[in-house]
């Protein structure tokens, strides 16, 4: 029974904080890097997030 409940209460603690640590990738396209409120460099063809 403890197993069963520590199982549990791992898949539960896992399921709560993965997202925590999920990243959002940056925009490839200049329409999206603007859409994000992004700076897109004509030069590289990348978006650059403020924080």
């Amino acid at each position: 029974m403890k197993t069963v409940i520590s199982l549990l209460v791992l898949t539960l603690a896992t399921a709560f904080t993965a997202p925590a640590f999920a990243q959002d990738p940056a925009p490839t396209t200049k329409a999206d890097c603007e859409k994000a409120k992004g700076t897109w460099d004509e030069k590289t063809m990348t978006c650059t997030m403020s924080k």
